[in-house]
């Protein structure tokens, strides 16, 4: 069985088991929702890079963790948009 992982929430610690989280979504800069299996949907002030990471070390996933490239972009630069 799975445990649960703990997550910063807007108010104290959340849970989740790692298997059932479909999506981190950054809601605005300082919250994050973490979308799960099923609907249901969980907020965080963690970053969302710290909650990938905590999801691919519990369930052994090392290739979810991201690059040195990925981290030296993070977070990725705003597309320049033309007039």
């Amino acid at each position: 069985m799975t445990s649960f992982v703990a997550m910063k929430a807007l108010a104290g610690y959340d849970g989740a088991r790692p298997a059932r989280v479909a999506a981190v979504a950054a809601s605005d800069p300082a919250k994050r929702r973490i979308n799960m299996i099923g609907g249901a949907t969980i907020p965080s002030s963690e970053p969302s890079k710290d909650v990938m990471v905590k999801l691919a070390t519990a369930t052994g996933d090392r290739t979810s963790e991201p690059t040195d490239e990925a981290k030296s972009s993070w977070p990725c630069p705003s597309p320049k948009l033309s007039a």
